[in-house]
């Protein structure tokens, strides 16, 4: 009986070698490169697998060992068998951010608020104001003066040549182109008031009476530049429109520019600007008016 028991007892431990002999299963070997050529685990990017034994305290069977592929990667970050990350020789890590603020408005804290005298003297600083005040202290009193004397005299000159037809008729034509021309300088000139002015419409020629005018004659051609409609308004515009304007103007220009460089400067200065823009805008906008 002895020897039944010995021998049932050797019979279990042949028979449990051999199961745990099938369950201990090797290490594979380093992936083997395929028929096509494909890249291994050394040379590429691609992850080779390393292997490593679970803990034979686990919930399994403690005669069992469980061979788990550890990915390892070829890219200078793992080395082959290796279990800690190397880092490469020249890798850094950007530990840049871009943090965004909200602010109530757009309001800067940075920037000061302007109090009511800095506003009040913003005109100040604006080139056209200065531009205005010239226009209208200097250069177009002396337009107005020269063209009203010009155009009255020369009406009257032309009138009195009809007398004799040669020379009136030249005369007359030489007027019309005169009354026409200082139309166009003082369109050009009310231009310094404004910022790239670009009027409604084109400025009427000089010489023609109309960009399609076809030439049909002398006498045709004088009649039609002196009975045109342009020649009458640019009388009226100079004869006595401009003169007017151009005298109340200067006048309320010259006093406010005597009280800006006065002890009432901090008041008078900012106003004499604000004033002179206005009224170059007018001035720009009633020429346009009348000899467009």
């Amino acid at each position: 009986m002895n020897n039944k028991k010995y021998e049932n007892e050797s019979n279990k431990d042949i028979k449990s070698k051999e199961r745990n002999e099938l369950y201990d299963v090797e290490a594979p070997p380093p992936p083997y490169e395929s028929a096509g050529g494909a890249p291994s685990s050394t040379s590429s990017g691609v992850a080779a697998y390393d292997v490593q034994p679970v803990d034979k305290g686990s919930t399994f069977n403690q005669n069992k060992e469980f061979l788990i592929p550890n990915p390892i990667y070829n890219n200078h970050f793992y080395s082959y068998n290796d279990s800690q990350p190397q880092q490469p020789e020249n890798f850094q890590q950007s530990t840049t951010a871009t943090v965004y603020i909200e602010r109530n408005g757009n309001q800067d804290p940075n920037i000061k608020k302007r109090t009511c005298l800095e506003n009040y003297w913003n005109p100040v600083m604006d080139p056209m104001a200065w531009r205005s005040l010239l226009y209208l202290l200097l250069i177009a009193p002396v337009i107005a003066l020269f063209a009203h004397i010009w155009c009255t005299t020369m009406l009257v000159f032309a009138l009195i040549s009809l007398i004799f037809p040669p020379f009136g008729f030249f005369f007359c034509i030489g007027t019309a182109w005169s009354f026409r021309a200082l139309g166009r300088l003082e369109l050009i000139t009310a231009a310094i008031c404004t910022r790239k002015h670009k009027p409604n419409n084109m400025y009427p020629p000089v010489f023609r009476t109309s960009a399609s005018q076809t030439d049909n004659g002398m006498i045709r051609y004088g009649i039609n530049i002196c009975l045109n409609k342009y020649n009458f308004m640019c009388f009226i515009y100079f004869a006595f429109v401009n003169i007017v304007y151009t005298t109340f103007v200067w006048g309320l220009v010259l006093a406010l520019f005597i009280l800006a460089f006065s002890p009432l400067m901090i008041l008078a200065m900012p106003l004499m600007c604000i004033i002179c823009m206005k009224l170059g805008k007018s001035k720009v906008k009633m020429s346009e008016a009348i000899l467009i």
